[in-house]
């Protein structure tokens, strides 16, 4: 157990600082400013950084959860970001950071809000939350997305980069009506172990998650359509495509 810190630190200056072995619990920066800092063998648990400027922060054998970043700037972090270890990004922007999910993807309780975030984001889904502010005016258009997802979040609160804009469908709930009926009945007549029937039961999974997550919404809107935006070469990826072409052209 390390030395815990708590309550609110306000207006420090951290140049080339070592946080050793300090356990960050309930604590708050408030306008800190962190040049260079290096993080070793600490916990952080529920730490907000609120107007703070974070500058290329080095983390050894530190532990993170439930981070929440309120207008601030954080540049150039030498480790990757997991997502899980992220609750909140606000009114921030993030340069060269790498924000990853886990090898298969799966939901994350990361809200980005008002925020501008450059560098790679992959294997994230996020999910929209209940007072529908996820992912509002924020700017993606500077990010490597890999295997991301925007599960029941209209698109049109999306700024992706341009590759990726012609994945958004504009009419999705016409689109999913469609979809369902057909997807079903590949799911029920597809051998079990054939690409049709794994492609069929992945865009069915897509479709109920979405309608899930998207329920409360007054208008569902558009959708970026991200097992079609990251699909490969691989039968099951080209089994995707053609249940796809069914309903919209791609």
């Amino acid at each position: 157990m390390g030395v815990k810190v708590q309550g609110v630190i306000d207006a420090e200056h951290y140049e080339n600082h070592t946080f050793e072995g300090q356990d960050f619990d309930a604590l708050r920066f408030q306008g800190c400013v962190f040049t260079q800092p290096r993080f070793v063998d600490c916990t952080g648990y529920h730490v907000d950084f609120r107007d703070c400027i974070i500058e290329q922060p080095v983390s050894v054998g530190t532990t993170w959860d439930k981070i929440r970043l309120f207008n601030s700037t954080l540049t150039y972090p030498a480790v990757l970001l997991r997502a899980r270890d992220l609750n909140t990004i606000s009114g921030s922007t993030l340069i060269d950071v790498h924000i990853v999910g886990s090898t298969l993807p799966t939901s994350s309780s990361l809200v980005i809000t008002d925020s501008r975030i450059t560098g790679s984001i992959s294997n994230v889904v996020f999910v929209e939350n209940t007072d529908h502010t996820q992912c509002v005016q924020v700017d993606l258009t500077e990010c490597q997305l890999t295997n991301v997802c925007f599960v029941g979040i209209p698109a049109e609160r999306l700024r992706l980069p341009k590759h990726l804009e012609g994945f958004i469908c504009p009419d999705w709930q016409e689109v999913a009506a469609t979809l369902q009926p057909y997807v079903r009945h590949v799911v029920e007549s597809a051998p079990v172990k054939s690409p049709e029937y794994e492609a069929a039961t992945r865009v069915r999974r897509a479709l109920e998650l979405d309608e899930y997550y998207g329920r409360n919404l007054s208008e569902r809107g558009a959708r970026f359509i991200s097992e079609l935006a990251f699909a490969d070469d691989s039968p099951v990826s080209q089994a995707v495509k053609e249940i796809y072409a069914k309903s919209i052209d791609i």
